[in-house]
């Protein structure tokens, strides 16, 4: 019947996910059409595909989450025409930047409605103030609202776009393509040059040309979404292989997630123990991507915490609880904001349903589908309805001065840095 096909063909494509070894889950993409298409047979070994009359599993609420802020398209016309995006609801998004609250010393309180309360405090980090945000409902769970500063957040953008990070023997998404060869991606594509394409062998250098017979190095950038540096993960085994050569984590993002944990009261947390950040795993968005909910559970010692820096264009932010029938609360991070995950909050699922590319429009309503006028046009004409979302973010300003400010507002970089 059409819930049980619906079922299959979503696990069609849960399965095509989780071969590629990341959360990512781009719907737009050629493969993921195909994996769609292919034919799967329940197979008697506990899999959980119903058979024929059989009804589905109960879906979770956490799903309903993702669904609800997902990018949408539909053809304008009703059945043709340009596909236009459809209008996410903000209303339950909590937005940091529009929280208020009574001023004073030490923590305040401001009620999120059905998200129960939210503290607030302002600490000092490195000469400068910091807003440091807590839920009840996720003891363990903090940000901090552009907890770095914009040098340091410019300065991580470009060592994640650049030979820091991306060069041998990091594992990025192009290894079992290319082996661990792709390096000098940023320059090259800068360039508009093109892979050689004798270099695609494993363990050669990579070798970039204006002739080069192989893929434009442009094509390479788009299709980077995740790179892992630090000891590499075993997405098959589930196990972090210490043994073999690594990137090292770079000194900068090691000192700023030490310096974060011990803002958010870590180091009593755990006795005085000391936090040694040694790994990140890097995803890169681009629109229509989304990163699924999962736990990041693969680390052996689960006290210490994941220390997460968004780079880039806005997004949903889903935050859980141990199972995925507990509701998410959905959170809007902007470029420069700190998510850490601690304590219960390091067994809850987490994921991040949609993105909001800052380099074009994105239509405002309010909660009933009508339009508002855009925010930066508003003078004086007092603060904007809860439920809206900037048209332009400017996590920038309006002209990029840099091409890194350029890829930012187009994508989303996330470093996700813990101690393995």
């Amino acid at each position: 019947d059409f819930f049980t096909s619906q079922y299959i063909v979503n696990e069609r494509y849960a399965r095509y996910i989780s071969s590629r070894g990341s959360g990512h889950c781009n719907t737009d993409s050629r493969k993921g059409r195909e994996a769609m298409n292919t034919r799967i047979e329940p197979s008697g070994g506990g899999e959980d595909i119903p058979e024929r009359g059989q009804a589905p599993p109960q879906r979770h609420v956490f799903r309903d989450a993702e669904k609800t802020y997902a990018r949408r398209v539909r053809p304008k016309n009703g059945t043709r025409g340009k596909l236009v995006e459809e209008v996410v609801d903000l209303s339950d998004v909590v937005d940091f930047s529009k929280l208020t609250f009574d001023e004073g010393e030490g923590k305040v309180t401001w009620h999120a409605g059905r998200w129960g309360n939210v503290h607030r405090v302002r600490q000092g980090m490195d000469g400068s103030d910091v807003l440091v945000y807590s839920f009840d409902r996720h003891p363990g769970f903090f940000i901090l609202r552009r907890g770095l500063d914009e040098a340091l957040a410019s300065r991580m953008a470009v060592q994640c776009l650049g030979d820091a990070v991306l060069r041998p023997p990091a594992t990025t998404n192009f290894n079992k393509s290319h082996g661990l060869c792709i390096r000098g991606l940023w320059d090259a594509a800068m360039r508009n040059l093109r892979l050689v394409d004798d270099a695609s062998t494993t363990g050669s250098p990579t070798k970039w040309a204006c002739d080069g017979n192989g893929k434009p190095a442009s094509e390479f950038l788009a299709s980077l979404r995740w790179a892992s540096i630090g000891p590499c993960y075993d997405w098959t085994r589930r196990v972090y292989l210490k043994d073999q050569d690594y990137v090292p984590l770079p000194d900068n993002m090691k000192i700023f997630a030490e310096r974060v944990w011990a803002l958010v009261g870590g180091h009593a947390a755990c006795g005085g123990a000391e936090y040694r950040p040694n790994a990140a795993l890097i995803n890169y968005y681009r629109e229509g991507d989304k990163l699924c909910g999962h736990v990041d559970d693969a680390e052996i010692d689960q006290k210490w915490p994941l220390v997460s820096i968004s780079l880039g264009c806005p997004a949903v932010f889903l935050m859980g609880g141990e199972s995925k029938d507990v509701v998410p609360t959905p959170m809007l991070l902007r470029h420069g904001d700190v998510a850490v995950l601690s304590g219960a909050a390091r067994r809850a699922y987490h994921g991040l349903p949609r993105i909001f590319p800052a380099n074009r429009e994105h239509q405002l309503v309010d909660s009933d589908g009508r339009p508002v006028p855009d925010p930066h046009a508003r003078e004086g004409s007092g603060p904007l309805p809860s439920c809206v979302l900037y048209s332009r973010e400017r996590c920038f300003g309006t002209t990029p001065t840099s091409p890194v400010e350029g890829y930012l507002r187009d994508c989303r970089i996330n470093i996700s840095i813990r101690q393995v």
